[in-house]
Parts: C-alpha cells; structure tokens; sequence
C-alpha cells in the first residue's frame, strides 16, 4: 500500500484561479467508484491544489474543478495513480504504463454506455475487460507495446480497433451501434447469452441450446415436441427463443465439452440476457 500524493493546478483564459472546492473522484480500471470523492486543498495563492491518496492498485482520479469553472477543458482533469509510484506529483501514469480512454459512440458522436471491451495484447491475449462508463468511456492502464480494443457487449457494424502506446496517454475511439433485439414471437422471450470469450461465438465447434425442464398448460405443442431448442448464433452473441413461464436448462458446448450448463425459468418480459437470470 502506498499513499501519493496528487497536485493540480487549474486555469483558464485569464490565468491560474485560486479560492476553489475541488474534488477527485476515484476510480478503478472498469471505471467503477472505488471511494467518495477526496476534497483537494490549495497550497497557495497561486492555484495548486494536493491531495494525499492511499491505494494498492492502480487508479484514476478523475479531479473536478468545480461550478466555478464552466468550459470543461478547464474543470476537469485525470490523474493516474499508481501504488509504485515515487514522485509525489502524478502527471502521467508511472513505471511504464499510461492512461488509455477508449469511447465507444455512435456515428453521430453519441456516447454508448455500458458496453464490455476486450483489451488484446500483440500475440490476441485478452489482458484487460473492461466496460466503458455512463460517458461511453473507460481508462486502462498500459505499458508501450500494440493493442487491439474488441468491443462486445453488445455492438454492431463496428471492427476491432488497433492502436499503439506509445510513451504517452491516448484516446481510442470505438464508433458501431447497439444490437436491436430480437422482436419476441408472442408468448415467448428472446434470451441474448454473451459468452465472456468472443472466441466462443465465432467457433463452429460450439453449441448453445435449451433443453424443456418442465411443461405447463401454457407451452405451445411445437415447442414440447422440440424439446431440444438450437441458439442462433449472431456477430457477438446467441439468441434462443423460450416460452414465457416454461422452465429450461441453457446448455453449451465446445468440441464435445459441457461449459454452460443453467437452469431457468422464463420470466414475462420480452427480452432478457441470459447473465440476467440468477
């Protein structure tokens, strides 16, 4: 554990502005809140503000100027912090990795929250998941070398992104659209199962299916006598759809072998990830 201390100076067109309230707000890697914001202190008139922060892995404290300072480009700043670091002003990320934002939007610049991002090294290793923000955005934290950002939960239209870090902190952008579900056959759900591997749903020598659990009055003969119930494979996802209220077991398999194997009774809603159900 080590404690670092942070140092920030704000300006704007008329020079460096003292008499603020700022604050940092800590967050990890996945841009999860790991603290309530750290009020920061001026040491001066001449409008430096510090902060002292204790941490055992590596963080991003997104530092907030406040109202006082409208145009963002003044308020607001991010400061890597890392547990080996010596100095006691953290500018960039130190020890050899730096800050990476990656934003997935649309092609109109609209942000897309909540979507999963695949961080592969060089040789396709997954080295970082990670899941941009309510912004559309997420920063991890990477040593020089080449990346491919794969997003996946879940977007279309879109190719991986290829990017180099390069001794400094950087953007990628990621710009595609958000899969549509399926529209739901009446009495049925649509179920949407993301595998955590993409590599899962590009294998051919994968199967996902739903095997019938128990019937009732209000399951079609069509989907009794099936039994057996294939799961469409999409561009990053399955689909299957299951009548309302009947009870399954999802099954998947790879070359033969069992790794998803849930029980589930459909709820009433139309659409449902699959990760949704308990």
């Amino acid at each position: 554990m080590a404690t670092i201390r942070i140092r920030k100076a704000f300006r704007n067109s008329s020079g460096y502005v003292s008499g603020l309230s700022p604050t940092a707000a800590l967050v990890n890697e996945a841009g999860t809140p790991v603290s309530e914001p750290i009020p920061l202190s001026e040491v001066d008139t001449t409008g430096v503000y510090i902060a002292d922060i204790t941490t055992t892995e590596p963080l991003i404290a997104v530092v907030d100027g406040g109202a006082a300072l409208t145009d963002p480009d003044d308020r607001y700043d991010r400061i890597l912090v890392h547990p080996s670091a010596e100095s006691l002003t953290i500018l960039e990320a130190p020890s050899g990795t730096y800050g990476i934002t990656i934003i997935t939007k649309d092609a109109d610049d609209n942000r897309i929250p909540a979507v999963r991002v695949y961080v592969r090294n060089n040789s396709g290793q997954i080295i970082r998941t990670l899941t941009t923000d309510a912004n559309g955005e997420v920063t991890a934290l990477l040593e020089n070398g080449a990346y491919t950002a794969e997003p996946y939960k879940p977007m279309v239209n879109i190719e991986s992104v290829s990017f180099i870090v390069d001794g400094a902190s950087d953007t990628v952008e990621i710009t595609g659209a958000i899969v549509e579900p399926t529209t739901p056959v009446d009495g049925t759900q649509t179920i949407h199962f993301i595998p955590s591997d993409p590599a899962l749903v590009l294998d051919t020598s994968v199967n996902v299916w739903a095997e019938v659990v128990e019937t009732n009055a209000y399951v079609s003969s069509a989907i009794i006598s099936k039994k057996k119930l294939a799961a469409t494979r999409l561009a990053t996802h399955y689909e299957i759809n299951l009548a309302k209220g009947q009870t399954f077991w999802i099954v998947g398999t790879s070359a033969g072998v069992e790794f998803l194997r849930k029980r589930i009774t459909v709820t009433n809603d139309d659409t449902r990830s699959l990760a949704d159900y308990l």
